[in-house]
């Protein structure tokens, strides 16, 4: 697993389990231009040939809903941090 950290003045991020998956709720406190990196990152993984590996869902008010399988959950913390959503990511120990 991943430890990661992010501005809670422009993003609130919280992570639960799902049955067999994780769900990230997303909030973005400052929509630009941290909703264009998001759409970054959904469309890396639209872009590639498995499409329920990652399921992006836009909520209301800048919320946003991310399922994940386990096995793409370091790809999409290190999605989001390479397009700048997060500031810090290090291995858990």
């Amino acid at each position: 697993m991943l430890n990661y950290q992010f501005d809670t003045n422009t993003i609130h991020l919280e992570e639960s389990p799902n049955n067999e998956e994780i769900e990230i709720q997303i909030k973005l406190l400052q929509p630009e231009p941290y909703a264009k990196y998001l759409k970054q990152v959904k469309d890396f993984f639209d872009g590639n040939d498995r499409y329920t590996e990652v399921l992006f869902y836009y909520c209301k008010n800048n919320e946003y809903r991310i399922i994940v399988k386990p096995d793409y959950y370091n790809d999409l913390i290190l999605m989001l941090m390479r397009h700048q959503l997060l500031q810090k990511v290090e291995w858990k120990h």
